[in-house]
């Protein structure tokens, strides 16, 4: 019997794009996360507006250009992700100082990553589907685009990735949204943008609820000894 991952690529028979509004909206989302963490860390106007499009861009990069081999990058061919980028970083530079004495900002910066890395997995998902790639190449280009751009901005501030440290599992968010949305666009009737749709929906309640009641990722208690504060190498085990 055929697995479904043999089966992907022959169920789309007519694979099309989504409607260029989810890629603008996630774009959107993402520009302005990466404005506000670059502003929060005391960052210039180009700074901010740097960070902004890697955030919103980075993982559409790496997607198109690492692993769909595309001939031009999306964000080189339209301007729209830039002017897109432009805009988030204005929207913070005019009321960032509003925004940031607002209570519920953490959460907020938190849970609109997690709708941009739910968005961003459709889109990623919806290319791979194009591009007839089997489902483990589909599910890798989705996380990828979901968390490609988050990846590349910490590098970028020399943060230590938040993919990497405790807190909200968006990258097992990201799996979960490429695995539904394929599932949903190759195994049902459900049409391309209503599976979209539910699978943003889906995985943006689940981050709510694991937001709300503050279930997060832990590290392996049993390298305790190891850790350090500032992120920095544990301590040398010789001395234990």
């Amino acid at each position: 019997m055929n697995t479904l991952a043999d089966q992907l690529p022959s169920l789309v028979q007519t694979p099309e794009l989504l409607p260029a509004l989810f890629d603008y909206v996630a774009t959107f989302i993402w520009a302005l996360s990466g404005a506000l963490i670059a502003a929060r860390r005391g960052y210039v106007g180009i700074g901010v507006f740097i960070i902004a499009v890697v955030s919103a861009t980075g993982g559409g990069l790496l997607r198109d250009g690492l692993l769909l081999n595309a001939d031009t990058a999306a964000v080189l061919s339209n301007p729209a992700y830039i002017l897109i980028a432009i805009a988030a970083s204005l929207l913070v530079t005019a009321f960032g100082s509003y925004v940031d004495r607002w209570k519920y900002l953490a959460a907020s910066v938190h849970f609109v990553d997690a709708l941009g890395a739910g968005t961003y997995a459709v889109v990623g998902v919806n290319r791979a589907l194009v591009a007839d790639l089997p489902l483990i190449g589909i599910v890798t280009v989705g996380v990828i685009n979901a968390i490609g751009g988050g990846l590349l901005r910490d590098v970028l501030m020399r943060r230590v990735p938040d993919l990497f440290k405790p807190g909200l599992p968006f990258a097992a968010a990201s799996v979960l949204a490429s695995f539904l949305f394929a599932i949903l666009v190759t195994q049902t009737d459900i049409r391309m943008e209503g599976a979209a749709f539910v699978t943003i929906a889906t995985v943006s309640l689940l981050n709510f609820v694991m937001l709300r009641y503050h279930i997060r990722s832990k590290p392996l208690e049993a390298f305790r000894r190891y850790w350090h504060e500032d992120d920095g190498p544990g301590p040398d085990p010789r001395h234990h």
